[in-house]
């Protein structure tokens, strides 16, 4: 039986012989049945039949002046065929094949009678210079890279592709395989960990994108980390929703207890995800940035951007979240399918609206010091000569303190959040 199209597929080759490979292909199925959720494992070799084993005697064939490689291509046109010529068949040009009967092929004392000419032209019967052995081969040979190539298949039951994958690394990481034999996953599961490398670097693309566009939009290299810094808490939350859903724990989860698993389509969700996290940070930020050029304090700008950003961040997030619901539980066709890129996007929206609202005007605060102290350090002092009769240095610094007192701050009116 084959295991083409198997959810668990095992590729088996190496530099050895069909029955070596054979082994070691029945050897990795033994081991992998015992894995929970593997099932029906079997091995892709083909059923063995009946054949007849040529093995030409070199030593004869030197003697009668006779290659092994004419031995081998006489017998191969006799017993394939060989179109000698085309003759004219009512209006249209015919092959004439050139081959030995069926009978014949089937019958070995035919077949070791078949006469092969030397170079003199001298003929001799196939027996003379080849023997001839009874046994059993496969009807097709899988090859790949030149190498004989053997597939174990299985379904499974009740685990995923990434935990059977896991216990099967385990299970075969201290088999002993003969020399430059090797396994690999096949099938499904080969694709999964392509399509895994390719999400993966469509997520590092999409954080480099992201960050020119706030590079370009807030006209600075430092606030785009700043915007970002939500990007890990809604990671946090992504996988937190993933693991309560795939793990079989009584928890209600948006009203349903659901069983997905880290797939392909969660990867499309968490990259979703990044773009719509990215959104509460960037009217947090933004907010603080004008308050700052309006004349007020850090902290103040801070305090006073928090409140009248926290009603846009929930609606928008709400909406997300709500939206997501119907996909999430599940509902229609390939309901099941879907079901994983919704929960996580729920997930993530839920934790970075939650933590942002804390953590980006931290993280801020803590930016900001280090741009600060990383100016001062390389802002170079104006050397200032005090002669006799001058102003003195302590007249000097005062002067712009006193200037500063004078200077009226801007009129910012305190407003209740709730009512703006």
């Amino acid at each position: 039986m084959g295991a083409g199209g198997r959810p668990v597929q095992l590729s088996v080759q190496g530099p050895v012989t069909a029955d070596v490979l054979d082994g070691v292909a029945h050897q990795i199925m033994d081991r992998i049945s015992t894995i929970p959720g593997i099932k029906d494992a079997t091995v892709s070799t083909p059923q063995l039949q009946p054949e007849l084993d040529i093995i030409v005697d070199r030593l004869r064939c030197a003697d009668a002046g006779i290659s092994a490689t004419t031995v081998g291509s006489t017998i191969a046109t006799m017993v394939q065929g060989s179109v000698a010529t085309q003759v004219q068949w009512q209006g249209r040009l015919t092959d004439v094949t050139v081959q030995l009967r069926a009978a014949d092929i089937s019958d070995t004392t035919a077949l070791m009678a078949l006469p092969i000419a030397s170079s003199n032209g001298t003929l001799y019967p196939l027996s003379a210079l080849a023997n001839v052995q009874s046994g059993t081969g496969p009807t097709r040979l899988s090859r790949q890279n030149q190498q004989a190539i053997i597939t174990v298949g299985a379904n499974l039951e009740g685990r995923s592709q990434g935990d059977v994958a896991t216990d099967i690394q385990k299970s075969l990481a201290n088999v002993q395989l003969p020399v430059g034999v090797t396994w690999k996953f096949s099938g499904q599961m080969a694709q999964a960990q392509s399509a895994y490398s390719s999400l993966i670097f469509a997520l590092l693309l999409g954080l480099i994108f992201v960050y020119m566009v706030l590079a370009s939009q807030f006209g600075s290299f430092i606030h785009p980390l700043t915007v970002m810094a939500a990007l890990p808490l809604a990671i946090i939350g992504s996988a937190l929703a993933i693991y309560i859903s795939h793990t079989d724990l009584t928890v209600i989860y948006m009203m349903v207890v659901t069983h997905t698993q880290l797939s392909v389509i969660s990867m499309i969700g968490i990259i979703l995800m990044m773009g719509l996290a990215t959104k509460n940070s960037i009217l947090l930020v933004d907010f603080i940035i004008r308050y700052r050029k309006e004349g007020l304090d850090r902290t103040q700008a801070i305090l006073e951007a928090g409140p009248v950003r926290l009603r846009p961040i929930f609606m928008t997030s709400l909406a997300i979240i709500l939206g997501m619901v119907p996909t999430a539980v599940a509902v229609g066709a390939s309901g099941s399918f879907r079901a994983p890129m919704a929960i996580a996007v729920i997930g993530g929206t839920i934790s970075s609206t939650l933590l942002s609202l804390v953590a980006v005007p931290v993280i801020y605060t803590l930016i900001d010091d280090v741009t600060v102290g990383f100016s001062r350090l390389f802002r170079r002092k104006p050397v200032v000569e005090v002669t006799p009769g001058s102003a003195t240095l302590t007249d000097v610094e005062e002067e712009p303190k006193n200037s500063m007192r004078a200077e009226s701050k801007p009129d910012v009116r305190q407003r209740k959040w709730w009512r703006r």
